[in-house]
């Protein structure tokens, strides 16, 4: 009987491990995606001034053609 308090004792202690373990994952795959879609903000921003960069020197070639 005794073995089995310890066992069923031994069986808590991993769960309550497992259990700590799946709520850090869970926090760490939330900061994982709160990091991606940061990436993401930034990737569009990059675009956009890329963009932003093609039209001044489209602009700026034109300007040169006139003159």
């Amino acid at each position: 009987m005794s073995s089995m308090v310890a066992q069923i004792k031994n069986i808590s202690t991993e769960i309550n491990k497992f259990s700590d373990i799946s709520k850090n994952i869970k926090k760490e795959d939330y900061e994982l995606t709160k990091f991606a879609n940061q990436l993401l903000d930034l990737d569009k921003e990059k675009l956009e001034l890329m963009r932003k960069i093609d039209t001044l020197e489209r602009l700026i070639a034109k300007q040169r053609r006139s003159h």
